[in-house]
Protein backbone atom coordinates (compact mmCIF):
# COMPACT_ATOMS: atom_id res chain seq x y z
CA UNK A 1 0.00 0.00 0.00
CA UNK A 2 1.48 3.34 -0.96
CA UNK A 3 -0.39 6.72 0.99
CA UNK A 4 -0.08 8.66 -2.23
CA UNK A 5 -2.77 6.71 -3.35
CA UNK A 6 -5.51 8.39 -2.28
CA UNK A 7 -4.53 11.34 -4.05
CA UNK A 8 -5.77 9.96 -7.17
CA UNK A 9 -8.97 8.48 -6.60
CA UNK A 10 -11.65 10.52 -8.49
CA UNK A 11 -13.57 13.55 -7.27
CA UNK A 12 -15.18 11.80 -4.44
CA UNK A 13 -19.38 13.06 -4.37
CA UNK A 14 -19.32 14.27 -0.69
CA UNK A 15 -17.07 17.68 0.61
CA UNK A 16 -16.74 15.70 4.13
CA UNK A 17 -14.79 12.60 2.19
CA UNK A 18 -12.45 15.41 -0.33
CA UNK A 19 -12.25 17.13 3.00
CA UNK A 20 -10.83 14.22 4.71
CA UNK A 21 -8.74 12.82 1.97
CA UNK A 22 -6.95 16.05 2.51
CA UNK A 23 -6.07 15.68 6.22
CA UNK A 24 -5.09 12.08 6.02
CA UNK A 25 -2.41 13.48 3.30
CA UNK A 26 -1.60 15.82 5.19
CA UNK A 27 -0.92 13.19 8.41
CA UNK A 28 0.83 10.95 5.85
CA UNK A 29 3.18 13.90 4.66
CA UNK A 30 3.73 15.26 8.12
CA UNK A 31 5.47 11.57 9.11
CA UNK A 32 6.86 10.92 6.07
CA UNK A 33 8.66 14.67 6.32
CA UNK A 34 10.17 13.39 9.47
CA UNK A 35 11.13 10.39 8.93
CA UNK A 36 12.93 12.06 5.59
CA UNK A 37 14.75 14.26 7.76
CA UNK A 38 15.91 11.49 9.92
CA UNK A 39 17.02 9.74 7.68
CA UNK A 40 19.45 12.62 5.93
CA UNK A 41 20.78 12.80 9.25
CA UNK A 42 21.99 9.05 9.55
CA UNK A 43 23.68 9.40 6.20
CA UNK A 44 25.57 12.84 7.76
CA UNK A 45 26.45 10.89 10.77
CA UNK A 46 28.15 8.04 9.01
CA UNK A 47 31.78 7.42 9.77
CA UNK A 48 32.48 7.70 6.56
CA UNK A 49 30.94 11.30 6.02
CA UNK A 50 33.20 14.51 7.26
CA UNK A 51 30.20 16.06 8.19
CA UNK A 52 29.51 14.10 11.79
CA UNK A 53 32.47 16.22 13.18
CA UNK A 54 31.12 19.66 12.53
CA UNK A 55 30.09 21.77 15.47
CA UNK A 56 26.46 22.43 13.82
CA UNK A 57 25.78 18.61 13.41
CA UNK A 58 26.76 17.75 16.31
CA UNK A 59 24.63 20.64 18.37
CA UNK A 60 21.78 18.69 17.29
CA UNK A 61 22.99 15.29 17.94
CA UNK A 62 20.49 14.52 20.52
CA UNK A 63 17.44 14.94 18.41
CA UNK A 64 17.65 13.72 15.55
CA UNK A 65 19.42 10.17 17.16
CA UNK A 66 16.28 8.52 17.04
CA UNK A 67 16.03 5.33 18.19
CA UNK A 68 13.25 2.71 17.33
CA UNK A 69 11.23 3.45 20.19
CA UNK A 70 11.37 7.52 19.30
CA UNK A 71 9.92 6.23 15.77
CA UNK A 72 7.17 4.44 17.46
CA UNK A 73 6.06 7.63 19.50
CA UNK A 74 6.17 9.60 15.78
CA UNK A 75 3.53 7.01 14.68
CA UNK A 76 1.75 7.18 17.28
CA UNK A 77 1.19 10.85 17.41
CA UNK A 78 0.09 10.66 13.76
CA UNK A 79 -1.80 7.62 14.77
CA UNK A 80 -3.96 9.88 17.31
CA UNK A 81 -4.03 13.01 14.51
CA UNK A 82 -5.75 10.41 12.11
CA UNK A 83 -8.10 9.25 14.01
CA UNK A 84 -9.27 12.73 15.11
CA UNK A 85 -9.05 13.58 11.13
CA UNK A 86 -11.60 10.91 10.85
CA UNK A 87 -13.65 11.65 13.88
CA UNK A 88 -14.45 15.38 12.31
CA UNK A 89 -15.40 13.74 8.96
CA UNK A 90 -18.46 11.52 10.94
CA UNK A 91 -19.37 14.88 12.38
CA UNK A 92 -19.02 16.63 8.83
CA UNK A 93 -20.55 13.58 6.85
CA UNK A 94 -23.52 13.63 8.99
CA UNK A 95 -23.86 17.59 8.46
CA UNK A 96 -23.67 17.41 4.82
CA UNK A 97 -25.92 14.46 4.18
CA UNK A 98 -28.77 16.35 6.90
CA UNK A 99 -28.41 19.32 4.44
CA UNK A 100 -28.69 17.59 1.44
CA UNK A 101 -31.92 15.81 2.75
CA UNK A 102 -33.65 18.08 5.37
CA UNK A 103 -36.62 16.21 5.75
CA UNK A 104 -34.85 13.15 7.32
CA UNK A 105 -34.69 15.51 10.43
CA UNK A 106 -36.24 14.72 13.32
CA UNK A 107 -39.85 16.36 13.06
CA UNK A 108 -40.38 16.84 17.48
CA UNK A 109 -36.55 18.41 17.78
CA UNK A 110 -37.14 21.01 20.49
CA UNK A 111 -35.15 24.14 20.67
CA UNK A 112 -34.24 26.61 23.71
CA UNK A 113 -36.07 29.86 22.56
CA UNK A 114 -33.23 31.73 23.41
CA UNK A 115 -30.97 29.99 21.13
CA UNK A 116 -32.81 31.38 18.39
CA UNK A 117 -32.31 35.40 19.25
CA UNK A 118 -29.64 35.47 16.73
CA UNK A 119 -31.29 33.59 14.17
CA UNK A 120 -32.84 35.30 11.34
CA UNK A 121 -34.12 33.49 8.69
CA UNK A 122 -35.42 29.73 8.53
CA UNK A 123 -32.27 28.47 6.87
CA UNK A 124 -29.82 29.79 9.85
CA UNK A 125 -32.66 27.79 12.25
CA UNK A 126 -32.43 24.54 9.84
CA UNK A 127 -28.60 25.26 9.78
CA UNK A 128 -28.78 25.25 13.64
CA UNK A 129 -31.17 22.10 14.70
CA UNK A 130 -28.56 20.48 11.52
CA UNK A 131 -25.17 21.15 13.68
CA UNK A 132 -26.96 20.36 17.17
CA UNK A 133 -28.22 16.84 15.82
CA UNK A 134 -25.07 16.13 13.85
CA UNK A 135 -22.97 16.62 16.86
CA UNK A 136 -25.32 14.22 18.78
CA UNK A 137 -24.95 11.70 16.52
CA UNK A 138 -21.59 11.84 15.63
CA UNK A 139 -19.72 11.69 19.13
CA UNK A 140 -19.58 7.75 19.36
CA UNK A 141 -18.81 5.24 16.22
CA UNK A 142 -21.80 2.88 16.82
CA UNK A 143 -24.38 5.71 17.52
CA UNK A 144 -22.88 7.60 13.81
CA UNK A 145 -23.13 4.09 12.18
CA UNK A 146 -27.04 3.65 13.93
CA UNK A 147 -27.80 7.17 12.15
CA UNK A 148 -26.63 6.17 9.00
CA UNK A 149 -28.65 3.32 8.97
CA UNK A 150 -31.77 4.09 10.16
CA UNK A 151 -31.94 8.19 9.20
CA UNK A 152 -30.21 7.60 5.63
CA UNK A 153 -30.34 3.63 5.00
CA UNK A 154 -26.29 3.44 4.61
CA UNK A 155 -24.17 0.82 6.34
CA UNK A 156 -21.08 2.10 7.61
CA UNK A 157 -19.16 -1.08 7.54
CA UNK A 158 -18.79 -3.94 5.08
CA UNK A 159 -18.30 -6.65 7.81
CA UNK A 160 -18.63 -7.08 12.34
CA UNK A 161 -14.74 -7.68 11.60
CA UNK A 162 -14.50 -3.88 9.81
CA UNK A 163 -16.28 -2.48 12.75
CA UNK A 164 -14.60 -3.88 15.51
CA UNK A 165 -11.44 -3.35 14.32
CA UNK A 166 -12.25 0.82 14.10
CA UNK A 167 -13.72 -0.03 17.42
CA UNK A 168 -10.27 -1.53 18.69
CA UNK A 169 -8.01 1.11 17.42
CA UNK A 170 -10.14 3.88 18.90
CA UNK A 171 -9.46 2.06 22.26
CA UNK A 172 -5.91 1.93 21.35
CA UNK A 173 -6.41 6.03 20.58
CA UNK A 174 -8.21 6.20 23.97
CA UNK A 175 -5.12 4.66 25.72
CA UNK A 176 -2.82 6.98 24.01
CA UNK A 177 -4.46 10.40 25.15
CA UNK A 178 -6.28 9.81 27.82
CA UNK A 179 -4.55 6.93 29.54
CA UNK A 180 -0.86 7.51 29.00
CA UNK A 181 -0.72 4.48 26.80
CA UNK A 182 -1.82 2.48 30.07
CA UNK A 183 -4.10 -0.98 30.48
CA UNK A 184 -6.72 -0.64 33.32
CA UNK A 185 -9.78 -1.89 34.10
CA UNK A 186 -12.18 0.39 31.93
CA UNK A 187 -9.80 -0.90 29.03
CA UNK A 188 -10.63 -4.76 29.92
CA UNK A 189 -14.38 -3.97 30.29
CA UNK A 190 -14.30 -1.99 26.77
CA UNK A 191 -12.45 -4.87 24.85
CA UNK A 192 -15.02 -7.26 26.76
CA UNK A 193 -17.76 -5.23 25.39
CA UNK A 194 -16.30 -5.01 21.27
CA UNK A 195 -15.58 -8.49 21.59
CA UNK A 196 -18.77 -9.95 23.18
CA UNK A 197 -21.42 -6.84 22.62
CA UNK A 198 -24.39 -6.73 24.40
CA UNK A 199 -24.86 -10.12 25.09
CA UNK A 200 -23.59 -11.59 27.96
CA UNK A 201 -21.38 -14.67 26.41
CA UNK A 202 -18.83 -14.80 29.71
CA UNK A 203 -19.00 -15.34 33.07
CA UNK A 204 -19.61 -11.99 34.90
CA UNK A 205 -17.86 -13.45 37.92
CA UNK A 206 -14.15 -13.31 35.49
CA UNK A 207 -11.81 -11.98 37.48
CA UNK A 208 -11.11 -8.29 36.76
CA UNK A 209 -7.44 -6.84 36.48
CA UNK A 210 -7.08 -3.61 38.42
CA UNK A 211 -3.73 -3.06 37.81
CA UNK A 212 -2.49 -0.40 35.80
CA UNK A 213 -0.17 -0.89 33.73
CA UNK A 214 2.05 0.23 30.22
CA UNK A 215 1.20 -2.02 27.17
CA UNK A 216 3.84 -2.58 24.40
CA UNK A 217 1.92 -0.94 20.87
CA UNK A 218 2.98 -0.99 17.38
CA UNK A 219 1.88 2.10 16.81
CA UNK A 220 3.23 1.82 13.45
CA UNK A 221 1.46 -0.78 12.50
CA UNK A 222 -1.82 0.68 13.89
CA UNK A 223 -1.08 3.60 11.98
CA UNK A 224 -0.79 1.67 8.68
CA UNK A 225 -4.14 -0.46 9.92
CA UNK A 226 -5.93 2.96 10.73
CA UNK A 227 -5.12 4.37 7.69
CA UNK A 228 -6.36 1.18 5.63
CA UNK A 229 -9.71 0.94 8.06
CA UNK A 230 -10.65 4.37 6.86
CA UNK A 231 -9.38 4.47 3.48
CA UNK A 232 -12.10 1.32 3.26
CA UNK A 233 -14.98 2.52 4.74
CA UNK A 234 -14.42 6.25 2.59
CA UNK A 235 -14.40 5.02 -0.33
CA UNK A 236 -17.44 2.64 0.14
CA UNK A 237 -19.36 5.54 1.39
CA UNK A 238 -18.39 7.47 -1.85
CA UNK A 239 -20.23 4.66 -3.59
CA UNK A 240 -23.31 4.18 -1.61
CA UNK A 241 -26.68 5.89 -2.74
CA UNK A 242 -28.54 7.25 0.38
CA UNK A 243 -31.69 6.25 1.00
CA UNK A 244 -33.33 8.95 3.67
CA UNK A 245 -36.10 8.27 5.83
CA UNK A 246 -38.51 11.26 5.92
CA UNK A 247 -39.76 12.53 8.82
CA UNK A 248 -41.23 15.84 6.78
CA UNK A 249 -39.79 18.65 9.32
CA UNK A 250 -41.31 22.12 8.18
Amino acid sequence: MTYQSLEIYAKMKFTSIDNLLKEINKTQKMISGILVVIEMYKTIIDPNNDLKDDERVKQFAEYLDFSEERIEAIYELGFIRLFAAFESFMYDYLKELYLLYPNSLPSDRKIDIGSLWSLHTQADVREFIVDQIAIEHSYEINVWENTLKNTFGIETFKDKDQKKGLLTLNLYRNMSMHAGGKFNSKTFRDIRKIVFGNKKKYDSTDNYNFSTHKIEVKHKLKFQHLFRTIEAIILHLNKVSPKPVANNME
